[in-house]
């Protein structure tokens, strides 16, 4: 790493990468003066010193965003009723007791596990995945049909 494209972190005082500091476009480098784990690290202890406050805040944020989250849903039911339909045929297994979810294909974890269908026509046809796991499948998936992790 050359020194004239590292940054200095003032709070843990690490001389890092440039992709390791946030966007600030007010800034004239364009970066946030403190690094990605200095900002999580300071704004995780302000939640844990007034979770009160964070309830409050995170609370008037749903009720703001709910109108059009629950317009995302709709659309999102209207465009794909063979997913919702599977999501609910599994769903209704696992609390009958017909289905029991496995752990994770990728990491073998059993929390967060979530049912992953490669055919919604197939709905107890799934693979489990931590949503962690499912995430990351699903991105490596988009780059294989865009061309590849280079485009």
């Amino acid at each position: 790493m050359s020194d004239l494209c590292a940054i200095r972190c003032p709070r843990c005082g690490d001389t890092k990468p440039p992709d390791e500091f946030g966007i600030n476009r007010s800034k004239r480098s364009g970066k946030q003066s403190y690094c990605r784990l200095c900002t999580l690290s300071v704004d995780r202890a302000r939640r844990r010193a007034n979770p009160e406050k964070v309830r409050v805040i995170n609370r008037r944020s749903y009720q703001r965003h709910r109108p059009a989250r629950i317009a995302d849903v709709k659309e999102y039911a209207a465009k794909y009723p063979e997913r919702i339909a599977a999501k609910a045929a599994i769903k209704a297994a696992i609390q009958a007791g017909d289905l029991i979810r496995g752990s994770c294909f990728a990491c073998l974890s059993t929390e967060n596990v979530q049912g992953h269908h490669e055919d919604y026509s197939k709905p107890f046809d799934v693979i489990w995945f931590c949503s962690s796991c499912h995430r990351t499948y699903h991105r490596f998936m988009e780059r294989l049909e865009n061309g590849g992790p280079n485009e």
